[in-house]
């Protein structure tokens, strides 16, 4: 099954045209939950379904839906956001899981002749499947989600309220499109959401793109099975680049992360009743890039307003809680240019870990400031270790090494 949208984004469309076309105004509003939890609305675009999906598909199909997302002046007028394709797909998209081990599977013949490869192209504003089927793939490698945030603060969603078994969700590129001006504060006030939130009993995000949201991908469950991470490349992500708060097992491999406020979350409210995580879980980096970039902060907010230089600033690469799982970090290079907002003990390392190889680039004035290892890692402040090593997981991910 194919849906193909074509989405304008000019802003002498106004909400109406959206109302017309049967898009909730929850979703303009920008209420993700109440999107969510509808009992009525599609699985995938958060539409009305009996008046308005069947008509909007059947437009979309033939000569594309004109959807406006711009009502609320959210939208960065100066441009939509162009992300880099990689000539490492082959189908024209985002890059290459269907060359890597885990998209071969998850795009397998087998899974195709049971019709369990659903195939989405063009711009879209949300993809949401509140329900999975076991053993489902999306192949997103052709689509291109931009309804962050005007149309939902989740607008790449799998699973929540029905989690399938082996879920593959492959490339897809997702681009907010709110002002990247915003500052920390901002950002977490009005607009708090993810650009892959994924719940599955075992699954696998693979060759996925996402470009200035809140949190880039979230785990939620299931265990056992956990979640598989590939090839995916993150830049100007506001918060965390990888939010696991609801600590499952992860495996992230072979992935940019190219610009986080905080790298790695676990760290569960407390309204979420957390528990310890078993003995033998695991949250492991493995093959993996990892920048801290200083972003738009409010530095009279700051814990450590001397860190916040031009009202720029991060957090660290690891939020960590007694919740947290076992971490296991190998093979991986990390840089940091600034201690954290919150001052030197955001950025210590987490204790209950294991780590091998790992190179740890910092650029900021004097030692690194949080607490290290006493082995396995190796403290530089050689920037261009970093860059070769980017330009080369671009290079080989097939993307432009200028990217």
């Amino acid at each position: 099954m194919v849906i193909t949208l074509l989405v304008s984004f000019s802003p002498e469309l106004h909400r109406s045209r959206l109302e017309h076309l049967g898009i909730h105004a929850d979703l303009m509003r920008s209420r993700p939950e109440r999107a969510a939890t509808s009992e009525e609305g599609s699985p995938i675009l958060g539409i009305k379904p009996a008046r308005a999906l069947l008509p909007l598909v059947l437009v979309a199909a033939t000569v594309g839906a004109v959807v406006a997302l711009d009502p609320a002046g959210w939208r960065d007028p100066t441009a939509m956001p162009k992300l880099e394709v990689s000539t490492a797909s082959n189908n024209g998209g985002t890059p290459g899981a269907a060359t890597g081990t885990a998209g071969e599977a998850c795009l397998s013949e087998d899974r195709a002749a049971q019709a369990k490869v659903h195939r989405v192209t063009g711009a879209v504003p949300t993809f949401r499947v509140n329900a999975v089927p076991d053993g489902q793939t999306y192949d997103l490698r052709g689509a291109h989600i931009v309804g962050y945030p005007a149309a939902n603060h989740y607008p790449l969603m799998m699973g929540k309220y029905g989690p399938g078994r082996g879920t593959c969700v492959v490339g897809g590129r997702v681009a907010g499109l709110q002002p990247r001006h915003l500052n920390w504060h901002q950002m977490k006030g009005r607009v708090d959401g993810d650009g892959l939130n994924i719940k599955a009993r075992g699954g696998v995000v693979t060759g996925t793109r996402i470009d200035n949201v809140e949190d880039g991908i979230a785990t939620t469950g299931i265990d056992p099975g956990g979640i598989s991470i590939s090839d995916v490349y993150m830049t100007y992500i506001r918060d965390d680049c990888i939010e696991n708060d609801w600590v499952v097992n992860v495996t992230v491999r072979d992935s940019l992360l190219d610009g986080c406020y905080t790298a790695i979350s676990q760290r569960p409210d407390p309204e979420m009743n957390p528990r310890l995580a078993p003995p033998d879980e695991r949250f492991t980096l493995d093959d993996v890039l990892v920048r801290l970039q200083p972003m738009p902060y409010d530095r009279a907010r700051s814990r450590c307003p001397a860190n916040v230089a031009g009202n720029l600033g991060n957090g660290g690469f690891f939020k960590w809680s007694p919740w947290a799982n076992r971490l296991v970090v190998r093979n991986s290079v990390l840089l940091a240019e600034r201690a954290s907002v919150n001052c030197r003990r955001v950025m210590d390392f987490p204790t209950n870990a294991e780590y091998h190889n790992v190179t740890l680039i910092w650029l900021g004035p004097g030692d690194y400031p949080g607490r290290l290892p006493s082995s396995g890692v190796t403290v530089t402040r050689n920037r261009q270790l970093w860059d070769r090593a980017r330009a080369d997981w671009l290079t080989r991910h097939g993307y432009p090494a200028t990217s």
